[in-house]
């Protein structure tokens, strides 16, 4: 595991207190304001890629509405902000995915996202809507 996205993991872990960084930096879970997140590290062309994925809970939970919502931003995010939604095979969750270092950013960046990623999911949650 390259020493910059190390780095940047045992950083972030202690901005927000996390104990074990190295089980976050090998994907985790830990919880930022009651979404569950992990980390996944891609590394493509000498540069560290880190994917943020975020847990906004049991697709039975949404309704049709929501449905249509999380697949129209895709056709938007996907290509301004290399994020999605997409439905965990493995729990039924839907899963929220971004790409957030593409090049050398640090850890106050991480978390940044990380929060307003759990805002979203929060908003999602209380109101139905999906507000970035």
């Amino acid at each position: 595991m390259p020493n910059s996205f190390k780095h940047a993991i045992i950083e972030f872990c202690e901005l927000i207190k996390l104990s074990d960084a190295d089980a976050i930096a090998n994907g985790g879970a830990f919880d930022v304001n009651g979404t569950t997140f992990s980390i996944s590290r891609l590394h493509i062309n000498d540069k560290d890629i880190c994917i943020v994925f975020a847990d906004f809970g049991s697709i039975f939970e949404f309704g049709e509405n929501q449905h249509k919502l999380f697949l129209e931003s895709n056709f938007t995010e996907f290509i301004s902000t290399n994020s999605c939604f997409s439905i965990s095979p493995l729990t039924g969750s839907i899963i929220y995915s971004r790409k957030i270092f593409p090049q050398g950013s640090n850890s106050k960046h991480l978390l940044h996202n990380i929060i307003k990623i759990a805002d979203m999911a929060d908003k999602l949650r209380k109101n139905g809507q999906l507000i970035y």
